[in-house]
């Protein structure tokens, strides 16, 4: 998102971390950890909202009975925190690296917000006062093209229940507006940033198995708003054309990019609920950044609404949201076996990877990586699509231990609603959803000798990794529920039911886990078209 000034902390003074670690392994005060939204709507209180005691907490607000004593209260709430920062317990690593932790884990569970009443009324996006099902919460403040990447999934992970309430309220957004905003705020959009975020975020959740909401309505309305240019402004030439056009839109082919992947996580859905006809359609559109692929520069470049390319430089923004062609061209998540071909292959990919982390946070006009942003957040898991987990596991403990820190300026970008700490949680688990739309998690190694996940809805995965620290970070074996595994990455069933895996590590690389072809994590290309209908691409 836009770029502001951080905000004093809001970090509460008495948090701890959870039972499971040992006292001062936790939470730590930061003065300027929580940071302003860049572009921020009109009118937008940071802390603000219907019930600002409830930010935070999901399904279940710490509110203050009738009667009840202060200490009650703040006991209650304590104890709601402590369960759910309980998720994810920790054995081993250093203090430093559970402060960065626990605190990434709190903020990125600081967002969306309660904006239901105790009784479950709440202002509908059109201005009509609606009430929620009897136990259940109505969420608002979604940051969409930030948190669809990581933060969702976070949610979904460990609290499925309120993952499936935050997709209800994006469905009921929605179907009260007539459309999906990309960045709403309390019962309202704003317009901010591109592509259609909130439909993947509620995609996603389902993904992972937080199915409490009305899917089919989601993907109904989800499927109209594609026409619809307050949702999807450019639509008809990237229906048509197969890309938005630099005339169209400043951002063109970021939209273009963005638009795909939405694509992709609703066809996703739409194969889930048994829609096959309107799965391979969507499956088809996910195509489309293929037509702002120059094969000549082999990079994605904004393109003409005549089809030409005009003229190009990878570190320049022109076409652009917040990052520039040198950082976009990763972000093909659904289909990094298609873009790595494209490309020239896995070595000419591994070669233009490593030149990308020749700087980790090089800023949006640098054609190196900018992990302060959302935009390059999955390229350190793409090395394993090529045949080199070794790098991915490498590169994401560089920038963990470099980038964040248990001090105040911890963080080297805005944390836009959790998101940028969302990816410090998983990169400290060694797990990564690198995919939009679908719950298989990319590795890395887990920074921890032993990690315990409780999904909240009963399963549990349990990761041990003896001797893991900042410096072993590197994958000799894995046992997947106790058969070693040359996959560098674990199925969707696995996250569903849970299960166990066992790290081998050192301080070396070993380039042959992890490296044959048939283990890589998966891509998804597009249908085939069928006879006599036009193509999704061109």
């Amino acid at each position: 998102m836009r770029h502001a000034q951080p905000l004093p902390g809001l970090l509460p003074r008495r948090v701890r971390p959870p039972l499971q670690q040992r006292p001062g392994s936790g939470l730590r005060r930061q003065g300027r950890a929580l940071l302003r939204h860049r572009r921020r709507p009109r009118g937008h209180r940071p802390g603000g909202g219907l019930l600002r005691q409830c930010r935070g907490r999901p399904r279940q607000p710490g509110r203050r009975a009738a009667g009840s004593p202060l200490e009650e209260v703040r006991n209650r709430t304590r104890a709601r925190w402590n369960d759910l920062l309980g998720r994810i317990a920790v054995a081993g690593g250093t203090t430093a690296g559970r402060r960065v932790l626990y605190t990434a884990l709190y903020h990125a569970l600081l967002h969306p917000s309660v904006f239901s009443d105790t009784d479950g009324r709440y202002p509908g996006f059109d201005g009509q006062v609606r009430t929620t099902r009897p136990g259940h919460a109505q969420y608002a403040d979604f940051s969409g093209w930030d948190v669809y990447r990581s933060q969702i999934q976070l949610v979904a992970l460990i609290a499925p229940d309120e993952a499936g309430d935050i997709a209800q309220s994006i469905t009921d957004q929605g179907a009260s507006a007539g459309y999906f905003d990309r960045w709403t705020l309390a019962n309202g959009g704003t317009g901010v940033m591109v592509g259609d975020p909130l439909p993947t975020m509620a995609a996603t959740v389902h993904a992972f198995g937080a199915t409490g909401f009305d899917a089919a309505l989601l993907l109904r309305l989800a499927r109209q708003g594609r026409n619809d240019p307050r949702q999807r402004p450019g639509h008809e030439p990237y229906d048509t054309a197969g890309f938005v056009p630099t005339a169209t839109s400043g951002e063109s082919a970021s939209v273009t990019l963005e638009y795909a992947t939405a694509d992709f996580a609703l066809a996703q859905l739409a194969a889930r609920l048994g829609d096959s006809a309107a799965h391979d359609a969507l499956l088809r559109r996910s195509a489309n950044w293929r037509n702002l692929f120059n094969a000549t520069g082999r990079s994605i470049q904004p393109r003409d609404a005549d089809g030409s390319w005009p003229p190009f430089s990878p570190e320049r923004p022109d076409g652009f949201a917040e990052g520039n062609a040198a950082q976009y061209t990763w972000m093909v998540p659904h289909d990094q076996r298609g873009l790595f071909d494209a490309m020239g292959g896995d070595q000419a990919a591994v070669s233009r990877l490593d030149t990308f982390f020749t700087e980790l946070n090089a800023g949006a006009r640098v054609p190196y990586a900018y992990l302060g942003n959302e935009p390059s957040l999955n390229t350190p898991w793409a090395y394993t699509y090529a045949g080199r987990p070794d790098r991915t596991q490498d590169v994401v403990r560089r920038a963990l231990t470099t980038l964040f820190t248990d001090g105040p300026g911890g963080e080297p970008g805005n944390d836009d609603l959790g998101q940028l700490s969302s990816w410090v949680v998983w990169a400290s688990l060694g797990l990564y959803p690198q995919v939009p739309g679908r719950a298989e998690l990319v590795l890395a190694s887990p920074r921890f000798p032993a990690v315990t996940i409780r999904r909240g809805n009963g399963p549990t995965i349990d990761i041990t990794a003896p001797g893991a620290d900042d410096t072993v970070r590197y994958v000799h074996a894995l046992s997947t529920d106790g058969r070693p595994t040359g996959r560098p990455w674990v199925s969707e069933d696995f996250v569903r039911r849970g299960g166990t895996l066992a790290f081998t590590l050192a301080d070396t690389p070993e380039t042959a886990w992890g490296g044959n072809p048939a283990d890589a994590p998966p891509s998804f290309p597009p249908p085939p078209v069928p006879a006599g209908q036009p193509g999704g691409t061109r």
